[in-house]
């Protein structure tokens, strides 16, 4: 597919999508039937791929690490047996993950995303079957209320849902990664060199809610902002249950203004 060109493909009944796909364009598929199979080879394609709608059935891994794969409504994505209804734990690679969504799903499997080092926002769920791993420089913004996993190895990770956890599976910040934003999650460790803090926007601070327990291991980093002035203000942690601190290192950057004798800030709250 052409740098610039669209296909679009209309999928019939019980079918397999095999091949290799190649270029730099956009694909857009949809599912309308039942048990369409994606077996395709798309280790060169760089382009979108953009499942517009029904079950995305991956019976094979795919290796997308260089394109951008872009699920739309409804649309449930998983790792499949092909030609039966079984899932399977498979790992795909992809290079941007992106969603505006609501009701999107990725299912079973692992999914490791991000290789491209841009930034996107996935506001689709991944459920208790899925890992959602996060590699690669590049902000990615989460805002639905998913159940499964997510392990951030790279880059950073904003929680943006504000209602509910951003996932109520267990998060894990692993050396080069960093969890951050204003919304909530449930329960987070942080291993050496993984860095937690709040806040999403270079100007101003914020406060991210962990509805669980907060585990900081030693080496790792709370990387906290603070700004002094007549009203001082800082970045947050809150956290509802435990919070075990294992001799972390405590980042704290001062972004503008003065600070007095006697001014406090509370970073835990």
């Amino acid at each position: 597919v052409m740098s610039g060109k669209t296909l679009t493909i209309e999928t019939g009944k019980r079918c397999a999508i095999r091949g290799k796909l190649t270029g730099k364009g956009n694909v857009k598929i949809s599912f309308p039937y039942v048990r369409g199979d994606v077996y395709t080879n798309m280790s060169a394609f760089e382009g979108m791929f953009e499942s517009t709608g029904g079950q995305l059935r991956l019976a094979s891994a795919i290796d997308l690490s260089k394109g951008t794969l872009k699920l739309g409504a409804g649309v449930y994505a998983a790792h499949v047996k092909g030609g039966s209804g079984d899932e399977q734990v498979l790992t795909s690679k992809v290079g941007k993950l992106e969603s505006s969504a609501t009701d999107c799903t990725l299912a079973s499997g692992v999914w490791n995303v991000g290789y491209l080092g841009e930034n996107s926002t996935y506001a689709g769920v991944f459920n208790s079957a899925a890992t959602l791993n996060k590699y690669g420089e590049g902000d990615l913004t989460l805002t639905g209320a998913s159940s499964g996993k997510l392990n951030i190895y790279a880059g950073r990770v904003l929680v943006g849902n504000t209602s509910a956890a951003t996932t109520s599976g267990q998060i894990t910040v692993n050396a080069g990664g960093t969890l951050a934003g204003t919304g909530k999650a449930a329960s987070v460790i942080v291993n050496k060199d993984g860095v937690i803090g709040a806040g999403k926007s270079t100007f101003s601070v914020g406060t991210l809610t962990l509805t669980g327990s907060l585990n900081v291991k030693s080496g790792a980093i709370i990387y906290l902002r603070a700004r002094g002035t007549t009203k001082l203000s800082n970045d947050k942690l809150d956290v509802a249950e435990k919070i075990t601190l294992n001799s972390p290192v405590f980042r704290i950057e001062h972004m503008n203004g003065e600070f007095k004798e006697g001014d406090e800030m509370k970073f835990f709250v």
